[in-house]
């Protein structure tokens, strides 16, 4: 991994002061977020990030009415998927994970200032073992490898309830079509719910449902 990238995936980079960066606007509801140094896309919405938005925006992206477990954004920078997810399901706990501390002290912030009380930012370490989801987000940390990336989304969609979805956004040109395909290879159902700038936004399902 090289140092341009490093201490997006490092657990305590060095860091400025909290500050505000961005604004964005989701079904009419508007979210304004602060940061810090050494956050991912610290300072503008990520193009990810606002694919998978935007497929959820135009309905492309539909989120069950229902849920069986918790809600999970998996990579959770300074909070944005997790404060819509958390404006969504107002009664569910989302839980917002990230490696960088930095990520989940904005984010904990961001959720305050935005009046999303029901999200919890934590290390991967805070989320209790028995924790299944429901639904789980995710612009994941592609340059850190793609075996590394792999054995993370891997960890966590096998926490998915049995009806449980994941939505990740990928890059084309960083291996988002291999990735789909290797998740075929790992028995998940896996369909393009979007295409856009270069990123795929795609749905993950459980192959079969437990006996």
């Amino acid at each position: 991994m090289n140092d341009q990238h490093q201490h997006y995936f490092t657990g305590s980079p060095h860091a400025q002061g909290l500050r505000h960066a961005y604004s964005f606007t989701v079904n009419n509801d508007t979210y304004d977020i602060s940061t810090l140094a050494g956050i991912f896309s610290g300072d503008r919405l990520d193009k990810g990030t606002a694919v998978l938005l935007d497929a959820y925006r135009s309905g492309k992206l539909i989120l069950p009415e229902h849920l069986q477990g918790d809600v999970l954004d998996l990579g959770c920078g300074a909070g944005p998927l997790a404060l819509v997810l958390a404006r969504h399901y107002g009664a569910a706990r989302i839980w917002a994970v990230d490696v960088n501390d930095q990520a989940v002290q904005a984010c904990r912030h961001n959720a305050f200032a935005n009046k999303c009380p029901n999200v919890v930012a934590t290390s991967p370490d805070g989320i209790p073992s028995e924790a299944t989801f429901s639904i789980l987000w995710s612009n994941p940390p592609i340059r850190i490898g793609k075996e590394q990336l792999q054995t993370l989304t891997l960890e966590w969609l096998t926490r998915l309830a049995p009806d449980g979805v994941a939505h990740i956004v990928m890059n084309k040109n960083l291996g988002g079509d291999s990735f789909a395909t290797w998740l075929l290879s790992q028995h998940f159902r896996v369909s393009r719910l979007a295409s856009s700038q270069g990123f795929r936004v795609l749905e993950i399902t459980r192959a079969s449902k437990p006996a």
